[in-house]
């Protein structure tokens, strides 16, 4: 028996709960079970095959089952009435939660991952307020949902054998590029450095820490046409040094002319990368350099976005070979019916390089999935080259607001205008935009968080609302900043913003001074009244000051509608974000 077909024997049963969780749905949990376990190396216990499991289920591959608990729970016998009530509960709170933060509640309280490890694994996660936002009682909830998981289902012949099946597939992938691999290395170029002599050993009589080879993406020799072009490769080093880069240790992993622009990408010591970019054929004394890079030595793939001439977004994706990759482009909104889907583009690779016109403008907000042949999948955001059409700091001091406040401040405008531009592609010099409502929600220090509104008309027509709540304060050292999204709304070509009612349920801190409050905030016309509904048609009231107020409402779920005026608007919120992706 092969350590793949012992992996599968040993660790399905232990990982399927997991998965359950991760997945929220009996028949996604099974798959994702499997292709953890057919990708890669195997696991070796518990805790690497839950490691292949968040890589696996990160990807697009499971986005359809993207964390909602389907169907009535069943009820075991061995589970007590309440413990099945908060079971349920828990999984309608669970359901609230985007991908990320919904795999960091089940590794923190679930698998009892500490805050470090979660927080290197999901860097965008922030998990104390996320935690706070659920009971105290989280490990057990978690335990007794985990335990719903049948798996009479399953057995061992059954899941061996779909391991089997699963990994096969991806080494029929994988087999042809290593064979290319091996004939690109034999001929890899290295950038000479100015002097040609060897450095000499220090002789400072202090211990060398010997560097790391590089690996992944980065051990790969130069690929692309222009890679072995010695005039090409000094012109490289002298625009690096006179942009203050450095001059030695370089090494061109990537040259070439692609979908209408230049495309160089260069790897410096001690981990940093330098992409050049610019418009097809320019030179790299023409181009603009942007280095990126925190030291890490086994990249998967590397990723940047160049702005063409006609204006649309290049994504160019240099990865190890038998990389498959695949790019989350945000949102489309069908402008005839207002309906939201999820943007999408497979990124097929010739010798581990993808490249791809988008329909996006923005080159903010991409997220590419790169899932390697040995390593688990990774998510990693494109380095954005070149002067953006758009600067945030143009928006102008005190955008005006037509309901509450007179004016916003330019941060929430900011804030709130880049969240649209990330989720639909659309930089902001094409879009309509009017400020629907500010309003300052007070808090127990004393302090307000500002609520922000936004409204934004998109080139087809269609229009999108987005909320969000933050602050900027002065302290000794300069500012602080918070911002968070409260959710977004969208609807069809021919919607007048200035009528729209704008309600969303926001994170406020909470009135105990400690955790968060769930507040509806609504911003209407002046002189409008509003009703919102709980999702149980159950009225709540809402006072209003020139059209901008909040409820008192705090519960599980958010409100469902708002209803102004014989119309019915959706209330945003974390399980009704039309700008999530």
């Amino acid at each position: 028996m092969g350590r793949r077909d012992g992996a599968a024997r040993s660790l399905w049963r232990e990982l399927l709960p997991t998965a359950f969780l991760l997945t929220g749905d009996q028949v996604a949990a099974q798959h994702l079970v499997v292709r953890a376990l057919s990708r890669g190396r195997p696991p070796t216990d518990h805790d690497t095959g839950v490691v292949a499991l968040v890589r696996v289920h990160r990807r697009r591959w499971s986005s359809a089952c993207a964390g909602r608990i389907t169907g009535e729970l069943p009820a075991p016998w061995w589970a007590a009435p309440a413990d099945l009530a908060d079971a349920r509960d828990l999984a309608t709170r669970l359901d609230a939660l985007d991908r990320d933060e919904r795999t960091a509640v089940v590794l923190r309280g679930h698998e009892q991952w500490d805050p470090e490890r979660t927080t290197a694994l999901l860097p965008h996660v922030d998990l104390d307020p996320l935690l706070q936002r659920l009971p105290a009682d989280l490990p057990r909830r978690l335990d007794v949902l985990a335990g719903l998981c049948g798996t009479a289902a399953l057995h061992d012949d059954a899941v061996v054998g779909a391991v089997r099946a699963t990994s096969a597939r991806r080494a029929r992938r994988t087999v042809l590029g290593a064979v290319g691999v091996a004939a690109v290395v034999a001929a890899g170029v290295w950038m000479p450095s100015p002097a040609e002599q060897p450095t000499a050993e220090p002789t400072t009589g202090r211990p060398v820490a010997a560097r790391p080879d590089p690996g992944g993406a980065l051990a790969a020799a130069p690929r692309g046409p222009l890679a072995g072009d010695p005039d090409l490769l000094a012109a490289v080093r002298a625009r690096l040094v006179a942009d203050g880069g450095p001059g030695e240790g370089l090494r061109l992993l990537y040259g070439d002319d692609v979908l209408g622009v230049r495309v160089l990408l260069v790897a410096g010591p001690d981990g940093v990368q330098y992409w050049l970019t610019g418009p097809d054929g320019a030179s790299p004394a023409d181009l603009d350099v942007t280095g990126f890079g925190s030291g890490v030595l086994d990249e998967t793939a590397m990723a940047v976005t160049v702005p063409g001439a006609d204006g649309a977004v290049r994504l160019v994706v240099v990865a190890e070979e038998g990389t498959d990759l695949g790019a989350r482009t945000g949102v489309d909104v069908d402008p005839s019916t207002g309906l939201v889907s999820q943007g999408w583009v497979d990124l097929p690779t010739t010798d581990g390089v993808a490249a791809a016109v988008l329909d996006r403008t923005w080159q903010r907000g991409l997220r590419v999935l790169a899932d390697g042949p040995d390593d688990a999948p990774v998510e990693l955001w494109p380095v954005p080259t070149g002067e953006p059409s758009w600067s945030l700091a143009d928006a102008g001091p005190g955008a005006a607001s037509r309901s509450g406040n007179l004016t916003a401040s330019t941060y929430a405008y900011e804030r709130a205008l880049a969240t649209i531009a990330d989720a639909t592609g659309w930089a902001p010099d094409r879009l309509q935009v009017s400020v629907l409502g500010a309003t300052d929600v007070p808090t127990p220090s004393g302090g307000s968080d500002e609520v922000v509104a936004v409204a934004a008309v998109l080139p087809d027509g269609a229009v999108v609302t987005t909320t969000g709540s933050g602050y900027v304060r002065k302290t000794a050292g300069g500012f602080t900043s918070s911002w968070n999204d409260c959710g977004g709304s969208a609807y069809p070509a021919g919607t007048d913003p200035a009528r729209v009612v704008v309600a969303a349920t926001c994170l406020v801190p909470g009135s105990d001074g400690g955790g968060f409050d769930r507040t509806t905030v609504v911003f209407a016309p002046p002189g409008v009244d509003v009703e919102l509904r709980t999702v149980d048609g159950a009225p709540v009231e809402v006072e209003l000051d020139a059209g901008a107020g909040w409820s008192t409402y705090v519960g599980a779920q958010d409100l469902a509608t708002a209803t102004a005026d014989g119309a019915t608007y959706p209330v945003a919120g974390p399980a009704a974000d039309a700008l999530a992706y």
